[in-house]
């Protein structure tokens, strides 16, 4: 896999007034018409942005891997309008709304009990 962060993909653009522009190959503008005293300043803003977008980029990698284990972890039994029955490892977990009702193993005759009596008082079937 090809590394699209690196740096020396960077480009840096200077016009006449002496205003610096920098595009990165992958990322895009990274900036637009700053002023720098040399080159190399605006070079090594333009790699502290590139750094901040990779970061920020990786962050929300993170958050979305882990929002996905966790709906992996839960399996939706049954959904009933807004009401929904997710089985949590032992738990069985009925949610409608912000109400919310847990159990712990029940038998399927319990299950069943509980979540008829569920959507009877959240108002549904």
């Amino acid at each position: 896999m090809k590394n699209k962060w690196r740096t020396a993909d960077i480009k840096i653009f200077k016009d006449s007034a002496g205003v610096f522009d920098a595009e990165h190959k992958y990322a895009g503008y990274l900036y637009e018409a700053l002023f720098f005293e040399t080159r190399a300043e605006a070079r090594r803003f333009a790699v502290e942005v590139l750094r901040e977008i990779e970061s920020n980029l990786e962050e929300k990698k993170a958050q979305k891997k882990a929002q996905n284990e966790e709906c992996e972890f839960l399996n939706i039994v049954e959904q009933e309008g807004n009401a929904k029955l997710v089985k949590n490892g032992s738990w069985f977990v009925m949610t409608c709304g912000n109400q919310k009702h847990e159990i712990w193993e029940p038998t399927s005759a319990q299950l069943y009990a509980h979540w008829k009596g569920f959507l009877k008082n959240n108002g549904i079937s």
